[in-house]
């Protein structure tokens, strides 16, 4: 019979006998179920003789095919495992497989709420911070219209100021040379009339006349200069602040 059948639980293994009495192939291991055989030993006897082997010849290759067949049984119990083990195995494997699937699971759902609860505190930060920013901003563009405001105002009124001051400035300098001009007016009429009458009594003395009014002129035009350069002075520090 074919080794394979070792494979099988639970199958006892004997050797028949011409007596028909069941011999023990295999021995006991560590008190584990063992494995049995049925192993004719005469009938492969007797077909061995039958083909020309002598008795003994015939015995020798029993022996050597029963021997061949207990290491081979040896050795698939070594290798392999039993076919209740090997269930227990994969019913421990799945065991163990669904509780790794359940915690897996479970962690990810845990996860998952973990990062929705921050994802959701986030949110809530950034939705905040933009309130926050944007009544900032509308704080800002409200000082910055304000001073806008009062520092337009501030630069109107200094703007009249100034008009007004140089309003004034014009006046002083329109009376100051209407002064000016009456007083040379009066000068050329008085030159006039003194330079008519000491013509007639000093007519040496004419010439000296006309050079003092031309004096008198001249220093009146320097007095003019000199007004008008002050008021340019007076009025060129102001422009530049408007």
């Amino acid at each position: 019979k074919n080794t394979h059948d070792s494979k099988k639980d639970s199958i006892p293994l004997y050797s028949h006998t011409p007596s028909s009495t069941k011999i023990l192939l295999t021995k006991p291991k560590n008190n584990f179920r063992f494995s049995m055989h049925q192993f004719d030993t005469y009938n492969l006897v007797s077909t061995l003789e039958a083909t020309g082997f002598t008795h003994n010849q015939a015995i020798t290759v029993m022996r050597s095919i029963h021997a061949l067949l207990i290491g081979n049984l040896e050795t698939a119990k070594t290798n392999f495992i039993s076919r209740s083990n090997l269930e227990n195995e994969i019913h421990l494997f799945r065991a163990s497989q669904s509780e790794l699937k359940t915690e897996i699971q479970s962690m990810r759902k845990i996860e998952a709420s973990a990062l929705r609860a921050e994802t959701l505190a986030l949110r809530k930060q950034l939705e905040t911070l933009e309130q926050t920013l944007k009544e900032d901003l509308l704080a800002l563009k409200n000082d910055v219209a304000i001073d806008f405001n009062d520092r337009k105002s501030s630069n109107k009124a200094e703007e009249k100021n100034m008009e007004i001051k140089i309003q004034e400035l014009n006046n002083k300098f329109t009376i100051i040379l209407g002064e000016i001009r009456a007083m040379l007016e009066k000068s050329k009429w008085d030159a006039s009339k003194y330079g008519m009458c000491k013509f007639l009594i000093y007519g040496k003395k004419l010439l000296n006349i006309i050079k003092v009014s031309i004096f008198i002129i001249a220093g009146f035009a320097l007095i003019v200069v000199s007004m008008r350069k002050t008021i340019q002075e007076e009025i060129e520090p102001i422009k530049p602040n408007q």
